[in-house]
């Protein structure tokens, strides 16, 4: 006959074991039903208190992460443990759902941004000697050039837009089919301004 843990440290083990089962294999399911809810709204509480202090130091997408992590912990509570304070669950589902609809525009901005100053420290500066345009070759046009970095710009906030939307949930996908005709949408007037751009 095995001894019971002290309380302590079955305390212990049942937020290791809570860490471990965000996203639970088939045969960890058992456990999930077994760790105290309290732990597991705590550790939501914790995660939306981390995103909201992420948000004011404008690390929108770090905070992105740490929402849909207290979702995850909520999802867990109204999954197996749909009697524990029912009413207070659905309101912190409710708001922490609020909260990572609000934080997805800032986040896909703030993604957009760094990839832009990415892009521009890797791309060769066009003032290099070596780089320049032949003196013979025809400018292009600017007005075209312009409208195309805006349409490939808008396309890049698009892509990026939809690949939160994927994560945020699978089964959302009117908002997923909507934002794939936005971007065939915007590949055609792409296309259509290089062609314009070549012949001019």
């Amino acid at each position: 006959m095995h001894t019971p843990l002290p309380l302590p440290i079955r305390g212990i083990l049942s937020l290791f074991l809570l860490i471990g089962i965000l996203t639970p294999p088939l045969m960890a399911q058992k456990n999930t039903r077994e760790v105290d809810p309290s732990d597991v709204f705590f550790q939501a509480w914790l995660e939306v208190q981390r995103a909201e202090k992420l948000e004011k130091k404008g690390k929108h997408h770090d905070a992105w992460l740490k929402y849909k992590q207290a979702a995850k912990y909520y999802a867990i509570l109204k999954q197996y443990h749909k009697d524990w304070k029912p009413h207070l669950v659905d309101s912190r589902v409710k708001s922490t759902a609020a909260a990572i609809q609000s934080v997805i525009p800032k986040a896909t901005a703030e993604l957009t941004k760094k990839k832009a100053k990415v892009r521009d420290l890797v791309s060769p500066s066009p003032t290099h000697p070596s780089l320049a345009p032949h003196p013979s070759s025809p400018a292009p046009n600017p007005a075209l050039t312009r409208k195309l970095t805006k349409l490939q710009r808008d396309n890049q906030l698009l892509h990026r837009q939809l690949e939160l939307a994927r994560n945020q949930s699978k089964q959302d996908s009117a908002q997923q089919k909507n934002l794939l005709a936005k971007i065939r949408k915007q590949n055609r007037a792409i296309s259509l301004r290089r062609k314009q751009l070549a012949t001019a």
